[in-house]
């Protein structure tokens, strides 16, 4: 019997066991190496979520603001919704404004500007805008037709702040101007600061199929997005354009399904239609004598696939396909389309190659389950990748539910941002100068540092992908010339995307020390310098 039960004792402790394994994990954070500044534009929005009001930026964008019609305030749906013309734009905006022109971007900039952050404006280069409010636009309807109006580039005429609405066209260099003049330059503290060269325009052909019956070719939307940035730069030279908003990594590769791109690839040499937009801009550029682009944009969000084929793990993973060149995430992108990755620094090489100084940004960007764990942490380590790749500028926008008359909570997703802009509830930030952090098994723990240059504390954000296993995070400063003390931890959990102040270390040996993470953890580490020895007073 007792040998017996001891068998049946070891059978349960070896299932039992690999439920509490521990992972022994070493990151290494570099001091000795230079510091760059750490944009604080990446921690922006598209739409502004319940609890919430600490976004760096603001977007403006969307399908329906490639449909939006700046002198009526009406838009279209397109695929969206019915193909209809709605105010949608406007609904929460009284009544009584919604006749006035551009009153959706005033009130949007307006809440931009009183929060003391940039905004990101849309115009609209697909062709045609809603001429009404009346609801769904038939087949028969697609323009030209009384249910559009027609967008020029530029009026040939003295512009004016009472546009005409019965007239058949809408004028974009009248809108900037409208805009400009109101709010003054980019420049000043209440202008619009960015300006983006319409929204995902490889898509326009399936998102608006009545306004954009066939795809957009390459050569047309470019020529287009020039032009469109030539109205912009003379109206306000202190305005940044961004550009082109791509959704995917199949516009950044081939522009989607533009007809006439393999030709410019094999004419040109490119890789991919980044290079050429790129080099095209920088043309263009050089003949103007002044930068035409000031930042290449993309739209990032992580496929639907990743959760039925890589699970949990696989969503927690898939932001490594932004920066990893051994990575190779569960879906389609991973098998087919390994030769445009890691992004970001395909994007780096070809700013470099063929128009320097471009600065990155990410128009929208999610990934799945922004209201669980694993969607947390995903959100959580792109901001930590952004940060890391040297991105300017993102805007986030969770996928709160396809239906446009609700939205699904997104805790996580929020969570995430606090975890970097307000981990202890009274404003406490990530540092605002770049560390390199490195992190022995990335798989199971993501890791990224900076410094505050105010404090000398160092900010070290560890993000544990592991769904049952506990992580035991030795962590070195190397290179620090100076002492480190304590270390106080703020963090969520699988449990609660709550963040809550957890377990601190109270003292470091030789800049060394050792953070036991449960599993299903983030935290937010604050790594506080020794008083200097000496001072006033001593000898």
């Amino acid at each position: 019997m007792p040998r017996t039960w001891c068998l049946f004792a070891g059978l349960i402790f070896a299932f039992v066991a690999p439920l509490r394994a521990q992972i022994d994990i070493e990151v290494a954070v570099d001091l000795s190496a230079p510091r760059t500044p750490i944009s604080p534009l990446i921690f922006g929005f598209n739409h502004d979520l319940a609890g919430w009001q600490k976004a760096t930026l603001r977007r403006w964008g969307g399908n329906s603001t490639e449909t939006y019609n700046w002198v009526n305030n009406c838009s279209n749906s397109g695929n969206d919704y019915l193909q209809a013309n709605s105010r949608w734009l406007a609904r929460h905006m009284p009544a009584a404004r919604r006749g006035e022109p551009a009153a959706v971007l005033t009130a949007f900039h307006e809440e931009s500007v009183r929060r003391g952050v940039p905004s990101i404006v849309t115009l609209p280069l697909m062709g045609y805008v809603a001429a009404d409010d009346l609801g769904p636009v038939l087949p028969g309807e697609a323009p030209p037709s009384r249910r559009w109006k027609r967008v020029v580039l530029e009026k040939g005429a003295p512009l004016s702040d009472q546009p005409d609405p019965s007239l058949d066209t809408v004028y974009l260099d009248e809108e900037v101007a409208y805009l400009t003049r109101k709010f003054g330059p980019a420049e000043g503290p209440t202008g619009i600061r960015f300006w983006a060269l319409g929204n995902e325009p490889g898509l326009w052909a399936e998102t608006h199929p009545l306004a954009q019956r066939e795809p957009m070719k390459c050569r047309e939307y470019v020529e287009r997005a020039i032009a469109a940035a030539r109205v912009v730069k003379r109206i306000d030279p202190t305005a940044q354009v961004v550009g082109f908003t791509a959704f995917g990594i199949s516009e950044y590769a081939r522009f989607h399904r533009a007809p006439d791109w393999e030709t410019l690839r094999r004419e040109r040499g490119y890789h991919w239609f980044v290079d050429y937009f790129l080099d095209e801009f920088a043309r263009a550029s050089a003949a103007d004598g002044r930068r035409l682009l000031d930042v290449l944009a993309l739209n990032y969000y992580g496929e639907d696939e990743l959760e039925r084929h890589g699970g949990l793990l696989g969503v927690m993973q898939s932001p490594r396909t932004l920066w990893d060149p051994g990575f190779r995430e569960a879906s389609w992108v991973g098998e087919v389309m390994a030769n445009f990755t890691p992004i970001i620094p395909r994007v780096r090489d070809s700013v470099a190659r063929y128009y320097p100084d471009t600065k990155i940004g990410f128009t929208e960007y999610d990934f799945a389950l922004p209201d669980a764990y694993p969607g947390g942490v995903a959100m959580a380590d792109t901001l930590g990748i952004f940060i890391d790749q040297g991105v300017f500028l993102a805007a986030a926008w969770p996928r709160v539910g396809h239906d446009l008359m609700t939205q699904a909570p997104a805790r996580y997703a929020v969570a995430a941002h606090r975890l970097y802009r307000d981990f202890d509830g009274r404003g406490g930030t990530f540092g605002d100068l770049l560390l390199t952090a490195t992190s022995s098994d990335t798989a199971s723990l993501s890791a990224h540092a900076s410094l505050d240059s105010h404090t000398g504390c160092v900010h070290l954000v560890l993000l544990g992908k592991t769904l049952h296993a506990t992580d035991n995070v030795t962590v070195t400063l190397k290179g620090a010339g100076t002492d480190f003390r304590k270390v106080r931890a703020w963090g969520f959990d699988g449990a609660t995307p709550q963040l809550q102040e957890l377990s601190s270390v109270e003292s470091i040996d030789g800049n060394r020390f050792v953070y036991t993470l449960p599993r299903q953890t983030s935290v937010h580490l604050v790594i506080e310098p020794a008083p200097a020895v000496g001072g006033p007073g001593r000898e």
